[in-house]
């Protein structure tokens, strides 16, 4: 029987549809890749959260949701080392529906990472290798990876976590008219640069913050430890702030 006779007969018994028919859409894959090997994970509209876990494959899985969903489907062009997957729109002005997706990526180990969401927050948590988090038009947030990473959104708000390590990791964070809020312990060891042109630099760490020599705006720079981490924050037309992370709460 038809998924749409299923949920036409759902809707009038009051019945939900079992998780397996709603699922017939979905995608929920793991993948055996080497490490360095590419992950590519784009996004028309909804979410992409990508997190470090145990194992040794990495795991996608994607949920379709809103009124136009039969019209949308998971596009997965993966190959042998690589990963590639995104939403394909079947009907034209059938576009109202939007995507989440989960990936689960081997804690440890590096690899070539880019997610991409058009309309849609992007998370990003513990991942390592080379690594680039955009949005157009949503949030990204980017904690505690390790490697070579940029967060980057145009007109949403990116945030970070940094953390003490003794790796070299080279972090940016970059937005064009959203805020740029990112936090640190108090012994990081991290070389920072922060420039905003409109929006003003605020941070509880000790530095001074200066006019740029060219146009309106502020800028600072500060070595925190031995400076191993490399660090750039920029807006330019939001704030940007750098604020202690706050001790964690003692065992009671």
């Amino acid at each position: 029987m038809r998924l749409d006779i299923l949920l036409a007969l759902a809707m009038l018994t009051g019945v939900s549809p079992a998780p397996s028919q709603q699922a017939a859409r979905d995608y929920d894959k793991s993948h055996s890749i080497p490490p360095f090997g590419q992950i590519f994970i784009s996004n028309t509209s909804g979410t992409i959260k990508v997190s470090a876990c145990e194992g040794k494959e990495v795991h996608v899985a994607a949920t379709i949701n809103g009124p136009d969903r039969e019209f949308l489907r998971i596009q997965d062009n993966s190959t042998p080392g690589r990963v590639e997957i995104f939403p394909r729109y079947l009907q034209f002005g059938k576009g109202n529906a939007s995507v989440d997706f989960d990936v689960r990526v081997p804690r440890g180990i590096d690899y070539h990472l880019n997610v991409w969401s058009f309309s849609g927050r992007v998370e990003m948590d513990g991942a390592r290798g080379r690594i680039v988090a955009r949005s157009n038009s949503g949030d990204v947030s980017m904690k505690k990876v390790r490697g070579f990473a940029m967060a980057s959104s145009v007109s949403g708000s990116v945030s970070g976590e940094l953390e003490r390590t003794r790796e070299t990791n080279n972090v940016l964070y970059t937005s064009i008219s959203g805020n740029i809020a990112v936090e640190a312990p108090a012994d990081v060891d991290a070389t920072i640069d922060m420039s905003s042109h409109s929006g003003g630099i605020q941070t509880d760490f000790p530095v001074e913050v200066k006019d740029m020599r060219y146009g309106p705006g502020k800028l600072a720079k500060l070595k925190l430890g031995s400076g191993r981490q490399i660090v750039s924050m920029r807006s330019t037309y939001g704030r940007v702030s750098l604020t202690r992370q706050k001790p964690a709460p003692a065992p009671k």
